[in-house]
């Protein structure tokens, strides 16, 4: 019956959603005016009494099933009960008997037990004894697995190659192909004496241990590490070849010094400072020359430590080691001998100044206010730079 009613309960749904779009069709077999509200009314109430029809019906024969389902599972489980019954009878009256001969093999049992005691005890001390062997065996094989481990991880610490040097522009300079591009690296924390727009002392010695460290086609690994290119575009980082970073050697080696800290902390730089101190220690290269080592890069004149008077051509290296100082670039325009730096140098930022006067004379030379290649005047362009500047 509960089927019967399903049916019709979604007959009345189609004839309902049918009269909604043609009331004639669905009230087909009446004689009065079809209209939807009809053949809602009519057909919404013929199947709320169709699904209730359907409910009642359905949970009647569910109950009746149930009611069967138990009824077989009471009549499977009386002959159960039967059979346990006289299992019962059977092991009761067979317990006598086991208790009999139980007694005799309780007997049998100790006296086998006081023999077999002493060979357990002698297993036991021989299953100790070869456990210990296998412990301290494993314990001798995984020792050389861990020396190995260390030596991997070791070796982890240096990068792979991922990239190729195609030319040295000077000591910190380095052009690669890198991601199938070619690119320009700038060396972070070195700076090297400079090799164009006048010549610093130490300079070609830099550029040299660059070229003949770093000749063309060489495998390297560019590691970046902080900003990754600065004002001019050229890519900031470290590079590694034949697993040591060319960074340090610089710095151990008297031809670089410890520059351009910005933006602390770097992944190297207590290594790179103590390569730093190692050089200044022994006085080699640009800690020959008393005085020639300067916070701002490199000095105009020095007294090398041998007591010699020595004139080259200086250049503060600045931000990205290119700048040239004013005794060497007083040709480079009218009135840029008086100053700490050349305005067509590199690029420039107030912090490269000691005071804002300082600053802006700079500016002025470089074209200030009509042009500002430095960005030294800020957003607010009013022609005052530096205005932090004491």
């Amino acid at each position: 019956m509960d089927t019967l009613f399903a049916l019709l309960a979604f007959a009345t749904l189609i004839l309902m959603i049918v009269g909604i779009f043609s009331p004639k069709r669905a009230l087909f077999w009446s004689n009065k005016k079809p209209t939807r509200k009809r053949v809602l009314l009519i057909y919404s109430l013929a199947f709320i009494i169709s699904m209730t029809l359907f409910d009642m019906t359905y949970s009647e024969e569910n109950e009746t099933t149930e009611e069967a389902n138990e009824e077989q599972v009471e009549e499977t489980e009386e002959p159960q009960e039967d059979k346990d019954t006289d299992d019962k009878e059977e092991k009761d009256s067979s317990k006598p008997q086991e208790d009999s001969s139980n007694e005799s093999d309780s007997e049998k049992t100790d006296e086998s037990k006081d023999d077999g005691s002493a060979t357990e005890d002698r297993n036991d001390d021989s299953e100790n004894q070869s456990e210990k062997k296998d412990s301290t065996s494993q314990e001798e094989k995984k020792n050389p697995s861990d020396d190995k481990q260390e030596d991997t991880s070791k070796q982890d610490e240096t990068p792979d190659t991922n990239a190729t040097v195609t030319r040295v522009v000077d000591g910190d300079t380095i052009e690669i192909n890198y991601n199938g591009e070619t690119e320009s690296v700038r060396l972070l924390l070195v700076d090297t004496p400079e090799v164009h727009g006048g010549t610093q002392k130490y300079g070609p010695e830099a550029s040299a241990f660059a070229k003949e460290m770093l000749k063309p086609g060489t495998e390297v690994q560019y590691e970046s590490d902080g900003p990754k290119r600065d004002h001019y575009g050229r890519l900031l980082g470290y590079l590694w070849v034949n697993g040591e970073l060319f960074n340090e050697k610089l710095l151990e080696n008297g031809l670089a010094r410890y520059a351009y800290v910005y933006d602390p902390p770097y992944k190297y730089q207590v290594r790179l400072k103590q390569a730093e101190a190692r050089a200044r220690n022994k006085g080699i290269g640009i800690w020959s020359m008393d005085g020639y080592v300067t916070s701002d890069g490199f000095a105009s004149g020095a007294t090398s430590s041998g007591g010699s008077n020595g004139s080259f051509s200086g250049s503060d290296s600045g931000n990205d080691s290119g700048s040239s100082d004013s005794s060497s670039s007083s040709d480079s325009g009218s009135g840029s001998a008086a100053l700490k730096y050349d305005p067509n140098g590199p690029d420039r930022d107030c912090g490269d100044f000691d005071t804002q006067k300082e600053a802006q004379a700079f500016y002025e030379a470089a074209g200030g206010p009509e042009s500002d290649p430095h960005r030294l005047d800020g957003n607010d362009k009013d022609g005052v730079v530096c205005e932090s500047l004491p």
